[in-house]
């Protein structure tokens, strides 16, 4: 199998861009209970997606839900802040 990462890495052409994902995507593998390296839990994610779209869908939908919840108003200061469509973006770039 190709490097799932190294292929949506090499995607990005600007260097802070791809670094930002990079930081999104470890929170989004590692939100969902992937551990390893980055390019471990990747890999991992894409096997068990390919095998079960399902669950790759529900892992996606469940960690933007949490996000959301998390900066709810009523439960923040600050919940009107860009963290949801910005953590978003990794998501639909990879799903």
């Amino acid at each position: 199998m190709r490097d799932p990462l190294g292929l949506f890495l090499g995607s990005i052409a600007s260097p802070e861009t791809r670094r930002q994902y990079r930081s999104k995507l470890d929170l989004f593998l590692t939100g969902i209970g992937m551990q390893g390296s980055l390019e471990d839990k990747a890999r991992l994610f894409v096997e068990r997606g390919k095998k079960d779209i399902d669950w790759a869908f529900d892992m996606a939908f469940r960690f933007m839900a949490y996000q959301k919840m998390r900066c709810s108003p009523l439960l923040s200061d600050w919940g009107r802040n860009q963290s949801v469509p910005s953590n978003s973006r990794i998501l639909k770039n990879i799903v």
